[in-house]
């Protein structure tokens, strides 16, 4: 990481003028108040703002690598805030649910229209009975649905679902062993693949504006549709070893 920061970091005298840090919401549980410095705005669509609901450290987790208590059925909400309020460049779900939601399908939708990156997370705690919503609508081509692998390329049946044969790209990230100030014990996961890969994007976006790469570029607005990052990642990949008796090719970036 601290490589790539120092090649994808651009000089703030060497961008555009007209360009700007990229903004990521993510989208989980609670956040423990010690970190809440670490967020620029928060809101939890319980409207109870005052309480950083820090039950399941999740969150916590989340907000550690990148520097809102949400039922369900009111995540399409968080989306919407995220999109017409934070004007946010990545959205990052690093959890999902068993059964989809049209209500959380159609902000999704409506964030891909508004080219904003999506990041969900394949399955939930090692639950790999299948990918979960909202990763599943990868298939559509509107987020990434993202896997984990280790340090060696390895995708592991224990944390990933099988991929979606229709899919044209399916990404895995360094989900492995994260170490985390607050944590005693190492954490591994889609989630975390999730968090790490959307940073990744954000970095992408901030050093896409400096003036000796942005020349370079057809069309710099299509970093910011599912297809044109994609481009940018399989350029970042390495063939992943799907550790199951199916031989699909996940691809790591």
């Amino acid at each position: 990481m601290d490589i790539r920061d120092l090649v994808l970091r651009s000089r703030f005298k060497e961008k555009d003028n007209l360009s700007k840090p990229p903004r990521i919401a993510i989208l989980d549980t609670e956040v423990n108040e010690e970190y809440a410095e670490s967020m620029k705005q928060y809101k939890f669509a319980g409207n109870d703002d005052d309480d950083f609901q820090d039950n399941t450290s999740h969150k916590t987790n989340a907000i550690c690598l990148i520097q809102k208590q949400i039922r369900p059925l009111l995540w399409h909400r968080s989306i919407y805030y995220a999109k017409d309020v934070y004007k946010v460049d990545i959205i990052v779900i690093p959890l999902g649910f068993k059964s989809p939601n049209k209500d959380m399908a159609d902000a999704i939708d409506e964030a891909n229209n508004a080219n904003i990156l999506i990041f969900s997370a394949a399955s939930n705690y090692g639950d790999v009975t299948g990918i979960v919503f909202s990763g599943q609508i990868y298939i559509f081509e509107n987020l990434f649905c993202m896997f984990f692998a280790d340090v060696s390329v390895l995708c592991f049946p224990n944390f990933n679902p099988s991929i979606s044969y229709g899919c044209k790209d399916s990404f895995a990230a360094l989900g492995e062993n994260v170490i985390l100030p607050y944590v005693k014990k190492p954490l591994s996961g889609t989630s975390f693949a999730t968090i790490i890969e959307a940073a990744i994007a954000g970095r992408v976006l901030n050093f896409s504006p400096h003036k000796e790469t942005c020349n370079r570029i057809r069309v710099f607005e299509l970093l910011s549709r599912v297809e044109g990052m994609s481009a940018v990642f399989a350029k970042m990949i390495l063939p992943a070893v799907v550790m199951d008796e199916d031989p699909s090719k996940i691809r790591l970036r």
